[in-house]
């Protein structure tokens, strides 16, 4: 069975919403990582206590995972509007609710 114009229409703003959900989650991760940032400085100069650095620190490395990670799937979903000819499919949808879980679960933090 061919895909119709209306599959591949509605491909493509599945896609398109996926990819501009997941930009705006990096630019939200992204802030709360200069938000880290300007704690550790404020930490350091002013408290020095260590289990504070630590904690700060531990945040921030799980931040920047995350991140990574919401990097990999916008690259991912950017390829598959340039270049992709196959339609809007399970693992797509699978790996957009699974960026969505750990941005989430990192904001729950």
């Amino acid at each position: 069975m061919n895909p119709t114009q209306k599959e591949y229409w509605f491909a493509e703003l599945c896609l398109e919403r996926d990819y501009y959900d997941v930009k705006w989650w990096t630019v939200q991760l992204e802030q709360i990582n200069r938000e880290l940032d300007s704690l550790m400085e404020i930490e350091t100069t002013l408290l020095n206590r260590s289990e504070i650095s630590m904690s700060l620190l531990g945040l921030r490395r799980k931040n920047t995972l995350v991140l990574r990670k919401l990097y990999q799937f916008e690259i991912d979903l950017k390829k598959e509007k340039e270049y992709g000819k196959k339609l809007y499919d399970v693992g797509i949808l699978r790996a957009y609710q699974n960026s969505r879980k750990l941005f989430q679960e990192i904001l729950a933090e």
